[in-house]
């Protein structure tokens, strides 16, 4: 590998380490204050995601309450939406909820695909940890550990790229249950696509949990 090529992936990688440093700060303090807004109908998450799972008649799907302040995810195994602070009223509830219920309404109709890239981001969670292991095993012992290391973040990024189009598409469907159950504001529902624009935005940010957590840096999604 030249010279040229070698700092060229160094930049990329401290490119988008800094970016998604930079998005999980910008997210956290957004949802720290879009979890201090109660909507105006004063629903909780758990009574919007019944009300979409009623209507939308995906009755199968069970609730957890997620351990995080702002994590929310979907599980395609148990087929189980997970959002933190189920009960409570605000409008991040809302929006993690209707996110999640989103990736949820995915899949209907290709569940072989959602397991194939269920399985891609569990892999590129993997490299998040592994992949600082190797460059600094291969500045210290033997240096071709470090294209292992490079190699793997370019698949992390890859990885990303790859989400990046169920991600919006979770998002559209999110605004679209937010609009049809729920008695929201415009203004309300204008705050809530900034949010799940965030939403979109976070996901960078796992390119770096595995790296941050051995630092010791807030590990939610």
């Amino acid at each position: 590998m030249s010279q040229n090529l070698f700092a060229l992936l160094f930049g990329i990688i401290g490119f988008f380490l800094l970016l998604s440093l930079l998005v999980r700060k910008v997210t956290g303090s957004q949802f720290s204050h879009y979890a201090r807004i109660s909507p105006g109908d004063g629903l909780s998450g758990k009574e919007f995601i019944e009300k979409v799972i009623e209507g939308e008649e995906l009755r199968e799907i069970s609730l957890k309450e997620a351990k995080g302040a702002f994590s929310g995810s979907y599980s395609l195994s148990e087929n189980r939406v997970i959002v933190p602070k189920l009960k409570e009223s605000s409008l991040l509830s809302l929006g993690i909820s209707a996110h999640e219920l989103g990736h949820a309404g995915q899949v209907k109709g290709r569940k072989s695909v959602m397991k194939v890239i269920a399985l891609l981001e569990r892999f590129g969670l993997l490299l998040s940890y592994i992949f600082p292991l190797f460059l600094i095993g291969g500045f210290i012992l033997y240096f071709p550990l470090v294209y292992l290391g490079l190699g793997s973040y370019l698949a992390i990024l890859l990885i990303c790229l790859i989400e990046m189009p169920l991600e919006i598409n979770a998002s559209r469907r999110a605004l679209i249950y937010l609009e049809q159950y729920t008695k929201l504001t415009e203004e309300e529902l204008h705050r809530l696509k900034k949010l799940l624009g965030l939403a979109i935005l976070s996901r960078l940010t796992y390119i770096t949990v595995g790296y941050f957590n051995l630092i010791d840096f807030d590990s939610e999604r």
